[in-house]
């Protein structure tokens, strides 16, 4: 499958194309249990069609749904596009090391654990991811996610079943849950969608991200956001502007109310910008 590589200012592919469109996925947290959250999503992924290459990494299985599985992303033996990571909440920065030495330069981390729980080590956690993706270069949207959708390539990697793609809306959330629900609400709207990311934490990539790469792709006539608090005001305001000289943007606020600002820091970690933003 071709890289479906989209340039922006400066020469530079925009970070969330080889996420959105990968060639191949290393898929770690899946298994032969079918009720495992990791499992889910790589069983969405394959019955979803996607025809690039995905290599589930398990340290004991010899085949994870019928696919060859790797004890190591070392093992592996080809360049891998894209990581997604569905592990115990300590794993993740030994793996997402292992990536980073391994090639891979975009990963997705599903796990929670971090800035949500709203404690020390949690934030330290948060911080660690950090520190090794900038070592390694390597750009990441979570942790606390549940993952993306693009129909362009047939990419589904959440636990969301049977998403209803076909239409021209795309959706960017800080809320996995909010990301969850929508969708099945959609379908029975009889409105379809083309892309979804949930962006978790933004311990990395975020909303203005979102906003710029959607701004860019031909099939995204619309964007909706889902949006608890904004972590760059400036950038996002005018990353905002410019998107809609080009194609109409739907943001939800939820942080503005006492009850949003407890949903926003029970989900993700944030704390709720100033109203006025919005």
């Amino acid at each position: 499958m071709p890289f479906m590589g989209r340039w922006i200012a400066g020469g530079a592919v925009h970070p969330l194309e080889r996420i959105m469109n990968p060639r191949s996925i290393a898929f770690y947290g899946a298994s032969n249990n079918p009720l495992k959250m990791g499992s889910m999503q790589l069983a969405n992924l394959l019955e979803g069609g996607f025809d690039g290459q995905v290599y589930p990494v398990h340290p004991t299985e010899e085949k994870v749904m019928g696919l060859p599985a790797y004890r190591s992303i070392a093992e592996i033996g080809h360049p891998v596009d894209l990581a997604q990571l569905v592990l115990p909440t300590d794993l993740v920065p030994r793996i997402l090391e292992e990536c980073g030495k391994a090639g891979v330069r975009r990963a997705i981390v599903i796990s929670g654990g971090f800035k949500e729980m709203q404690d020390g080590r949690g934030k330290e956690r948060e911080r660690a991811l950090r520190e090794i993706a900038s070592r390694y270069g390597i750009r990441f949207l979570g942790p606390n996610c549940v993952g993306v959708m693009n129909r362009v390539v047939s990419l589904n990697t959440t636990t969301i079943p049977d998403p209803p793609f076909g239409g021209g809306i795309a959706l960017a959330s800080q809320s996995g849950a909010y990301t969850s629900m929508l969708n099945p609400y959609l379908r029975a709207q009889g409105m379809g969608i083309c892309q979804t990311i949930s962006v978790g934490n933004e311990a990395d990539l975020d909303l203005v991200d979102c906003l710029e790469y959607f701004r860019n792709r031909e099939e995204v006539k619309a964007v909706g956001l889902y949006v608890e608090t904004v972590r760059r005001p400036a950038k996002f305001i005018a990353a905002a502007r410019e998107t809609v000289r080009h194609k109409p943007v739907v943001a939800v606020y939820v942080g503005g109310t006492e009850a949003g600002s407890r949903s926003s820091l029970s989900h993700t970690g944030a704390v709720t910008g100033p109203d006025e933003l919005y």
